[in-house]
């Protein structure tokens, strides 16, 4: 019985050496003919000058004596070089626990962003559980998905998440959202100039029932500093009392009261001025020169701004 029992691992592992063998010639062959007909593997890409066939050990293999198994030859993408700087981070900052990587694949990416597998390379949740890193194969379904995830920001799947990215748009659409109606479009309008180009009226959405709830969506171009690089725009947005926040893809993610990327506002210990805009101190003791959160002029506050009485009164004549 020992002697039959060796003879037969004996026949299997000559076997599965002859198969691996066999898939040599080929996968060679396959190659070489492509080649001269100047053809790629559909699914591989670009191929290596030889392939390679590897035997490796393996417990799942019963056809092979559950001993080797022939792995695949080896192929580098062809967007190998891009795919690094194409991701996106998905940041979840609601309470409680996060959303499982099943929910963000199906809610989020697949069904949300009408994406397909072959835009993505890969999606990884990191180990902090809030995290999720998407690398795309190629720049078209990034910047969808940036636009997609920006417009979605209000809806419920959206709103516990932030969403920063390599890629920066120049022509982007910007969402402004106020927690009142006071504010007029006109000294939102100026605010955004000092950062950005309007290339379009704002819409402003409505609800289920016809109600504007606050949300404008603009179309702008993002400027540049002398160095070529995008001038970033704020975050968050003061004007006198009122405080708004403002989304667009590739943002960088930053607290609203002190600008830092490593926290939210909620956990900020920073106070920040009114006033004058600077940090440390509130505005009842502030001794500083006062600092326009409208024009951006120092020497006056947003209540005592001109530009802010003449937009006033044209918006009271409408």
């Amino acid at each position: 019985t020992e002697t039959g029992s060796g003879d037969e691992e004996e026949a299997l592992l000559f076997l599965s050496f002859f198969f691996s063998f066999l898939g040599f010639f080929a996968g060679t062959a396959y190659y070489s003919s492509s080649s001269e007909e100047g053809e790629d593997s559909p699914t591989l890409g670009a191929q290596p000058s030889s392939l390679r066939c590897l035997v490796t050990p393996s417990m799942s293999s019963p056809s092979l004596g559950g001993r080797y198994v022939i792995m695949p030859p080896y192929a580098p993408l062809s967007f190998a070089s891009n795919f690094s700087n194409l991701w996106v981070r998905l940041k979840y900052i609601g309470d409680g626990d996060p959303p499982t990587r099943d929910y963000v694949a199906e809610e989020l990416i697949l069904q949300t962003s009408w994406l397909n597998v072959q835009d993505i390379y890969s999606f990884i949740a990191l180990p902090s559980k809030r995290d999720f890193e998407l690398c795309f194969t190629r720049e078209a379904p990034l910047h969808r998905f940036l636009e997609i995830s920006l417009s979605n920001a209000s809806l419920p799947k959206w709103k516990d998440w932030q969403v920063e990215s390599s890629v920066q748009v120049e022509v982007v659409t910007l969402v402004v959202k106020f927690w009142t109606g006071r504010i007029p479009d006109q000294d939102i309008e100026l605010y955004l100039k000092r950062y950005c180009e309007i290339l379009q009226p704002p819409v402003k959405p409505v609800d289920n029932f016809g109600f504007w709830y606050g949300v404008r969506k603009y179309k702008v171009r993002m400027r540049r500093d002398e160095a070529g690089h995008i001038i970033s725009i704020p975050n968050s947005i003061s004007l006198g009392p009122y405080n708004g926040r403002i989304f667009y893809p590739g943002q960088s993610v930053k607290c609203f009261i002190c600008q830092g990327p490593d926290h939210q506002a909620r956990e900020c210990p920073t106070i920040k001025c009114w006033k004058c805009g600077e940090l440390g101190h509130k505005a009842k003791i502030c001794q500083n020169e006062s600092e326009c959160s409208l024009c951006g002029a120092k020497g006056h506050t947003f209540f005592k701004c001109l530009k802010y009485d003449t937009l006033l009164t044209d918006f009271s004549d409408h």
